[in-house]
């Protein structure tokens, strides 16, 4: 039942544990966990560019070899090198939930929800015998695959909102500890786009399950006054 909310569990975790380590949302530097160690947050990052700074400094007077022309292809391929491999990061571990989750809630639109709510159904139903415990809670689980699907992916980053991330309309980079997330922190805002086709799917199946359970729980009871007329 939790699974399609899985990468929002992931989103919240890593960003807790990135807090913990003394990564900050807003820095500018990837924040890398370290199994066994610290993480590298942006203090370490600048350290070490002032001891680069340093040595930079001291080499500057050396005389350096005359540097050949690049082809076109070597320099495309220095561009390729310089970009930073982040999948170990907490903001690639973020991104890439981030892009499950909205895959999750295209997916819920196109029909999934339909088949995640009949199956919650059917265990409210083997678990509980009541009438009004089975509405109450099938009630419960429609809300949440009516909303949670669109707005899941897009509330479990909000508290990483900073000044290099609005994650809004207005089409600005987003940039989660360091990391590049622009296009799957808009295509988690344009998710909420999706809500009419997946609620009313959850409410089709929640008006049927509704009907469903009033005629099971007026046989049931018939059946059991029938022997005592």
């Amino acid at each position: 039942m939790i699974l399609p909310f899985i990468p929002e569990f992931v989103i919240i975790t890593t960003s807790l544990v990135a807090e913990w380590s003394g990564c900050r949302a807003s820095d500018n530097s990837a924040c890398v966990f370290r199994w066994g160690g610290e993480s590298k947050t942006a203090s370490e990052s600048t350290s070490a560019g002032q001891s680069k700074s340093s040595s930079d400094i001291k080499s500057a007077d050396e005389p350096k070899p005359a540097a050949e022309p690049k082809s076109a292809d070597e320099s495309r391929s220095d561009g390729k090198s310089k970009q930073v491999d982040d999948s170990g990061s907490a903001g690639g571990i973020i991104r890439d939930a981030l892009e499950a989750g909205t895959t999750v809630g295209h997916r819920f639109s196109e029909g999934l929800a339909a088949v995640w709510l009949i199956v919650c159904c059917i265990l409210v139903t083997r678990g509980w015998t009541g009438l009004s415990s089975r509405l109450l809670l099938v009630f419960v689980l429609s809300v949440i695959c009516a909303f949670a699907p669109y707005f899941g992916p897009m509330l479990s980053i909000d508290h990483l909102k900073n000044a290099n991330c609005g994650v809004d309309k207005s089409g600005l980079p987003c940039r989660i500890y360091g990391s590049n997330l622009t296009d799957a922190a808009y295509g988690a805002v344009d998710l909420g786009e999706q809500i009419l086709e997946g609620a009313g799917i959850v409410l089709a199946v929640f008006v049927s399950y509704l009907v469903l359970a009033i005629v099971m729980h007026v046989r049931a009871s018939r059946r059991v006054a029938g022997p005592a007329h």
